[in-house]
């Protein structure tokens, strides 16, 4: 009996340790494949969180690459006034390279002048607010420029003012061209004024007329007083000349220029005054008059001339005639006496 027992007794110690040998297994087994599913998990991760990093290079790349290209300067500066992205615009006015802007405040690059003239549209856009202005920046490497300036904040899904964008464009030689404009302007409307003249845009399409302030004085307007309408162009012209004006105004449209004198009532004084009109007309591609630009010019002064010369040799002709009456009488009546002309 005990021998069977013991027997028994071993039987059962072998098979647990089966058992137990097999648990073990299973419990490897499992661990195992937890630990390859972890180490698989993991990987993707990995490969994705690459991947995104990758991309993420490759999108900075790509805008670097475009904002280089583009003809301003573009930044993007955090709320402690320190740069975190720039074009190549930035390098080149302030003379540092990329990796000198990044994180340098804004008042080591811009100097602590143009930083003060600067702050408060600084402030003003990291407050929320965006700003947009033109000035003239005296730089300290870049030299004095005009600049149109745009500060874009950038607020965060909670509200808070996280920085804001810059983009900046050189705008001196637009402003060194409307100064010539100015000029030239200027210097024409004293030119106009002195040989009292004016100048007209007639837009033949919408059949309206742009008149400068020279002209507008010539018909003793005020701005804002002409309709700028053919029909108001003719109420100004003296009712016997109107027909002669469009007769010549029709002849301009199909040879290309027109030139003709007319008389004007000033809307201020009333007074008769005489007008030289000369315009050249533009075409479309079909040869079709789109528009007329041309001067008026006040010849008011030359046509009494004209008109005081008439008067005289109308006087002379006159003078002559009855000389020559007197000079047959006398001759009729047998005096041949010498008649001076100042008798």
């Amino acid at each position: 009996m005990a021998l069977r027992s013991n027997g028994a007794v071993e039987k059962a110690r072998s098979n647990f340790v089966v058992l137990a040998n097999a648990g073990h297994v299973a419990l490897f087994t499992t661990l195992g494949f937890l630990v390859s599913f972890m180490m698989h998990r993991l990987q993707q991760s990995y490969c994705i969180q690459r991947d995104a990093l990758a991309a993420a290079k490759a999108r900075e790349e790509q805008l670097q690459t475009i904002t280089d290209a583009m003809p301003a300067l573009i930044a993007y500066v955090d709320a402690d006034h320190r740069f975190r992205f720039n074009n190549k615009g930035y390098q080149e006015w302030f003379a540092l390279s990329r990796d000198e802007l990044l994180g340098k405040h804004a008042r080591e690059v811009l100097g602590e002048d143009v930083y003060r003239q600067l702050m408060p549209r600084i402030e003003t856009a990291l407050s929320g607010q965006p700003v947009s202005f033109e000035t003239e920046i005296p730089y300290l490497a870049a030299g004095t420029r005009h600049v149109s300036a745009h500060y874009v904040p950038d607020r965060s899904s909670d509200g808070t003012i996280r920085g804001y964008f810059a983009l900046v464009q050189d705008i001196s030689e637009r402003i060194h061209r409307e100064q010539l404009l100015a000029d030239a302007k200027l210097r024409l409307s004293i030119a106009m004024r002195v040989g009292r003249s004016g100048a007209f845009e007639w837009d033949i399409e919408k059949e309206t007329n742009t008149w400068s302030d020279e002209l507008l004085e010539l018909h003793g307007l005020q701005p804002g007083e002409f309709k700028g309408t053919n029909e108001a162009w003719l109420e100004c012209i003296h009712p016997d000349d109107v027909q002669r004006a469009l007769a010549t105004a029709e002849r301009a449209l199909k040879e290309g220029e027109g030139d003709v004198e007319y008389r004007i009532r000033r809307r201020d004084t009333g007074e008769t005054r005489w007008l030289q009109g000369r315009g050249k007309v533009f075409y479309d591609a079909a040869h079709n008059p789109v528009r007329m630009v041309g001067i008026n010019v006040d010849v008011t002064e030359r046509k009494r001339a004209e008109e005081a010369l008439r008067e005289a040799d109308r006087r002379k002709d006159e003078f002559i005639a009855m000389l020559a009456h007197r000079q047959r009488h006398l001759s009729s009546n047998g005096v041949g006496e010498y008649v001076s002309p100042l008798t």
